[in-house]
């Protein structure tokens, strides 16, 4: 019975032992930095307004072809109506089209709304960028 006991407690003391120069060993390899460094949060911080500015630019381009698309859709149906309403039988004709150009026309206003929801978010993150990291120093192309 004492020589289990004894057994025990030996274990014991020995596996307490290696976790011991285990933790020292893992402690003299780490050492963790003492301060942050400034350059390397700027670089994220960077790194993130960039991509907002890319997002922001993008949405801001599609809104502006869009745009133009709707105004060439609008002159084409505005055209069909005159066209239609030149002939005996274009009326049937004409109304196909312009309910074609109608549809086309709702479709690319919604995007267009989509986009500005869209582009409303972005700057929103732009300003909580700004906001929330106030030691974040933007570039001039940046934000």
């Amino acid at each position: 019975m004492f020589q289990l006991f004894l057994r025990a407690r030996t274990e014991k003391f020995l596996r307490q032992r290696a976790e011991k120069r285990l933790l020292r060993q893992a402690s003299e390899h780490f050492e963790a930095p003492t301060e942050r460094s400034p350059d390397t949060d700027q670089s994220r911080l960077s790194a993130v307004a960039q991509a907002i500015e890319q997002a922001i630019a993008s949405a801001e381009m599609e809104k502006d072809s869009l745009s133009r698309q709707i105004q060439g859709v609008q002159e084409r149906a505005s055209l069909a109506a005159s066209n239609a309403s030149d002939e005996p039988d274009g009326e049937k004709i004409g109304m196909v089209d312009l309910n074609v150009y109608d549809s086309e026309i709702s479709r690319v206003q919604r995007r267009i709304e989509e986009l500005k929801l869209s582009i409303g978010h972005f700057r929103f993150l732009r300003a909580a960028l700004i906001t929330r990291f106030s030691t974040f120093r933007a570039r001039d192309d940046e934000i």
